[in-house]
């Protein structure tokens, strides 16, 4: 597919936002497929991201949900999607780069393996 230069940077990210506001805290991997759905659609790129901890236990905490004092995954992986230079997920409507998404997660281990799921 191509980057389809129908919409700007800044109309991809507020659709984005809008779509994100339906899904709540646990329910990333459902908030990303709906955000992939959309540029798919509309012809948009994107990467489709997963973050797993590595090593013991199964939270991870993000400094964006509640200042990083409660788990955002029942099973130590995460989902986001990553459009146009900016991470987008379920914690909140406005992306991250990528290096940004990734520091702002914790876990027991401290380390993650971030994979590309899919490249569309």
């Amino acid at each position: 597919m191509s980057n389809n230069s129908q919409f700007t940077d800044e109309q991809i990210y507020q659709q984005i936002a809008k779509i994100i506001q339906r899904y709540k805290l646990l329910e990333c991997a459902e908030c990303a497929a709906a955000i992939k759905n959309w540029l798919k659609a509309n012809q948009i790129n994107g990467i489709h991201l997963k973050i797993k901890l590595v090593g013991r236990g199964l939270f991870i905490v993000s400094k964006r949900w509640d200042n990083g004092q409660i788990s955002i995954t029942q099973n130590g992986t995460h989902y986001g999607i990553e459009t146009r230079g900016k991470v987008f997920d379920n914690l909140s409507t406005f992306g991250l780069t990528r290096e940004e998404w990734i520091v702002d997660f914790d876990c027991p281990s401290g380390k993650f393996i971030i994979e590309e799921i899919e490249k569309f």
